[in-house]
């Protein structure tokens, strides 16, 4: 009988393969919400670079580094900033969303209404995040 003996192979773990899968669904919601309104892109990129920090390093850098959203990731991920152009961009997507929702799709007001306060509590709470590092230290 002869015997074979494998390199050892690095194995990876099930919760690291279930962080990497979900931080590529999280970036594929981001990439399609670039193109569909009320779909957050920087909300799901913050998620997949969440997942992907310890479970793929490399790709959350390369998010993290992207010279166009990269700044916004960073400065939500580490000092929980959202600066004044994202706040605008954020709360004008809404709004936009929304009516046009409004204008198309046909439901009660009841629903309406939740739709509104929903938006409504979010905007509120995306306009009262601290804007720069320096009014992140103020609060604190």
């Amino acid at each position: 009988m002869v015997s074979v003996t494998l390199p050892r192979t690095r194995s990876v773990s099930v919760k690291t393969t279930a962080l990497r899968a979900l931080g590529g669904v999280f970036f594929l919601l981001g990439a399609i919400g670039i193109f569909v309104p009320l779909l957050p892109t920087t909300g799901f990129w913050i998620l997949a670079v969440m997942c992907w920090a310890k479970s793929a390093p490399a790709l959350s850098a390369r998010l993290l580094n992207h010279p166009r959203y990269g700044r916004g990731l960073s400065d939500w991920i580490h000092h929980g900033v959202i600066r004044r152009r994202g706040k605008a961009y954020a709360i004008g997507g809404m709004t936009l969303g929304a009516s046009i929702s409004f204008l198309t799709i046909e439901t009660t007001w009841q629903v309406k209404a939740i739709i509104i306060g929903t938006l409504l509590a979010a905007a509120i709470w995306i306009g009262t995040r601290p804007e720069d590092q320096r009014d992140e230290t103020r609060e604190q």
